[in-house]
């Protein structure tokens, strides 16, 4: 079944991903961008994220044809979890570096860390 994501449920995704991007404190590693992808999603996509190391951008985004056979989650799930995935994109970048050091993967636990410490301390 092909469906469509709406302008407004765009908003809500859109005021969703700055929450969590704020909250996890990604906004202060990435230039982030949220946008409303006129692609058809991959079988069983909502929403992706990709990441520019070098640039340090962050794109999130919502897709506009779904074409799924199941409930799709509210949008303020889908934000925390591409959000999540900006979140990890530093570690990602460091495991698939031929050349990591202790320091660079303890920095980036201790973030992960301060992060997680946070949102407990929050809810």
């Amino acid at each position: 079944m092909i469906t469509r994501t709406t302008a407004a449920e765009f908003r809500e995704f859109k005021k969703w991903v700055h929450h969590y991007v704020r909250l996890l404190g990604v906004d202060g590693l990435y230039d982030v961008r949220v946008e409303h992808v006129a692609t058809s999603a991959p079988s069983g996509v909502y929403a992706s994220c990709a990441v520019n190391q070098g640039s340090r951008w962050l794109v999130i985004s919502l897709y506009k044809w779904l074409d799924h056979d199941f409930v799709m989650p509210s949008m303020r799930s889908l934000a925390a979890h591409e959000s999540c995935h900006g979140l990890l994109a530093d570690m990602n970048a460091v495991a698939e570096s031929r050349f990591v050091t202790q320091e660079q993967i303890d920095r980036i636990e201790e973030r992960i860390a301060c992060v997680l410490e946070r949102v407990l301390a929050a809810v």
